[in-house]
């Protein structure tokens, strides 16, 4: 559960409003922030992490420094676990829904 509230902290700092796990590592991603034990069976497959924003996000040409910022507090957490990161609100429709058919792991309102 600390992996969790590590993740709460991080979220709170960046005025991240919601993170989902989704994809096919989703799962494991979401027991692993549990503290349960995971296996590593794919080396190149990644968690799908997408993250939408309380405000708006800043202009493109600033947007780098945030994200670099949060990847590497986000890896920290996940580490050994391969990480990719998306900010929901560039993404396309399609990458949104499948963000939603997976786990909501932080939600600004539930803190």
């Amino acid at each position: 559960m600390q992996k969790l509230r590590d993740l709460g902290a991080v979220c709170q700092n960046y005025g991240i409003a919601l993170v989902y796990l989704y994809g096919s590592k989703a799962e494991e991603g979401l027991r692993y922030l549990r503290g349960e034990e995971v296996r590593i069976d794919d080396k190149l497959a990644d968690i799908d992490v997408g993250v939408v924003f309380k405000e708006p996000l800043p202009p493109p040409g600033e947007r780098y420094k945030l994200y670099s910022n949060i990847f590497n507090e986000f890896e920290e957490i996940f580490r050994p676990l391969p990480l990719d990161l998306v900010f929901l609100e560039e993404g396309h429709s399609v990458f949104q829904v499948e963000a939603l058919k997976g786990y909501c792991v932080y939600s600004m309102d539930e803190v």
